[in-house]
């Protein structure tokens, strides 16, 4: 029998959690893996772990709407049927107005005057540069009129070279796939119903449908106007003549299959495809240019067979990182990472019942001086410390790829993990990481145990585990259930192969 013992880097990654579990089993879970930037390190990634959710600002119901404006610099949040605005990190919540009671999101767009909100029934505005103690007074419903006899309900608003542009609400109407929009150079007079008309009284309108589907979404990115339909999307882009112009030759038959899902962060869009070329898949774009599939083959697959309609979407920022973040409730959320194009998951753990949900957000900003906020049910969340607000710690979880040495026998003899110890900041802590293991290509596992990552200050601690198995197939997966961070590098198994019988 012939004994090797070899560093797995690939012990780092994203999830991959496919059918076939011989083939991946692999899962990062409240885990994220992050690229070394520096010279000469001994790994070109590392695992990092996800921070716990904290309540930075309570609030009664269900977020569907928050928004940090650029003009002034202030937080706007949609609870329940509440408008709020929130002037400053320690600023109390001062409640604007009222949209119509529902559950889907709103949409919120401004052009640097006023703040603009659709709720699927109307438009309202508020003005952007009033103080806290007036902006309740300036909170209004905007008049837009009514198109082929029937009223306009937009569920979808944008900004682009300071006009709205919203579109015409219900699917399967003569109002699905128009978009229509402000006057360009006049001022904004949301209670008399002349903004979306030109000088002459008519309608400003203009029909974004290259194909007879429905409206599903509308997305301002950069200088470009993207409208998503359930089968296809078409790209506008803002013309000297026209107020929009289509861009030729990128209107593509990937469709959007929830409204919820549309994010964006710099200029790159992202969605949750429907229609027979971009069916369960999860697609970015960047301008003009040819969409990309950026879901796996392993996400599609656990999206098959759910209800898509729900999905939500959004994107943050965080230390170099920029994140797409897709949740399917009750019990998914997978996040895309931009600068690995790795994914990996994120959930809020039942601990009574012993369950992973989804992540708690809705969505997510960026406000002030980088501090990320999350709309959660309940209140606005941001990301701090190890322990949720009831204490309890954050699950991290991660499941290696499948060890194998071309279908012969081996026999894990010892399996060190590479991690940072000892980082706690309670002196009186012990903290603990949970190895299991798979020799059936991660179907089933067994624990073998705990280990100590290091008490506060013993840098020297190893992790590790000895005789671990013997099978065709090896699969590590390591658990932490303690309120500490996590940085993991790889891990060295030392391996025998050769038959055993």
């Amino acid at each position: 029998m012939a004994t090797e013992t070899a560093y797995s880097e690939e012990f780092v990654g994203g999830s991959y959690d496919y059918s076939a579990k011989g083939e991946s089993a692999q899962r990062s879970v409240n885990l994220f893996p992050e690229a070394i930037e520096a010279q000469g390190g001994k790994t070109q990634y590392c695992l990092r772990s996800v921070q716990a959710l904290r309540t930075w600002k309570a609030l009664a119901g269900s977020c569907r709407g928050l928004y940090f404006d650029n003009a002034v610099g202030r937080l706007w949040a949609v609870y329940g049927a509440d408008v709020y605005r929130i002037s400053g990190p320690n600023e109390l919540a001062v409640r604007v107005g009222s949209v119509a009671i529902d559950t889907s999101r709103v949409a919120i767009a401004e052009n640097g005057l006023t703040i603009t909100f659709a709720d699927g029934q109307h438009l309202y505005s508020a003005d952007l540069l009033a103080d806290d103690a007036t902006v309740a007074s300036t909170w209004q419903q905007v008049v837009i009129g009514a198109f082929d006899g029937e009223a306009i309900e937009p569920a979808n608003v944008v900004q682009l070279g300071r006009l709205y542009f919203c579109d015409g609400a219900k699917q399967g109407s003569s109002r699905s796939g128009t978009i229509f929009y402000t006057r360009k150079n006049a001022e904004f007079s949301p209670n008399d119903g002349s903004d979306f008309t030109d000088t002459d009284g008519v309608l400003n309108f203009f029909d974004a449908s290259s194909m007879p589907d429905d409206m599903v979404a509308l997305a301002a990115v950069g200088s470009r106007l993207y409208a998503l339909r359930s089968r296809s999307y078409d790209v506008y882009a803002l013309g000297d003549v026209e107020i929009v112009s289509r861009v030729e030759s990128v209107s593509s038959e990937i469709g959007c299959a929830s409204r919820c899902s549309v994010a964006s962060i710099g200029e790159t869009l992202f969605w949750l495809g429907s229609a027979h070329a971009g069916h369960n898949s999860v697609w970015a774009v960047t301008g003009a240019s040819a969409p990309v599939r950026i879901s796996t083959n392993a996400i599609e697959e656990q999206l098959r067979g759910l209800d898509l309609s729900a999905a939500e979407g959004y994107c943050f920022g965080e230390n170099g990182h920029r994140f797409y973040a897709l949740t399917i409730r009750p019990g998914k959320t997978f996040v895309f990472d931009v600068a690995t194009r790795m994914w990996h998951e994120r959930s809020k753990r039942d601990w009574a019942m012993g369950v992973n949900y989804a992540w708690e957000p809705t969505l997510a900003v960026t406000a002030w001086d980088g501090v990320i906020l999350f709309g959660c049910e309940g209140g606005i969340k941001e990301l701090s410390g190890e322990t949720d607000d009831d204490g309890l710690p954050v699950w991290r979880e991660r499941t290696s790829p499948v060890y194998w040495k071309t279908m012969v026998p081996v026999v894990v003899r010892d399996f060190a993990l590479d991690m940072e110890v000892a980082t706690i900041k309670d002196l009186s802590a012990r903290p603990v990481v949970m190895l299991s293991v798979s020799t059936d290509g991660g179907r089933t596992f067994y624990d073998l145990g705990w280990r100590s990552i290091g008490q506060t200050g013993r840098f020297r601690t190893e992790i590790e585990w000895q005789n671990l198995g013997e099978g065709r197939t090896f699969t590590a997966r390591t658990t932490f259930t303690e309120p500490c961070d996590v940085a993991i590098f790889g891990a060295r198994l030392e391996l025998e192969t050769g038959s055993f019988r």
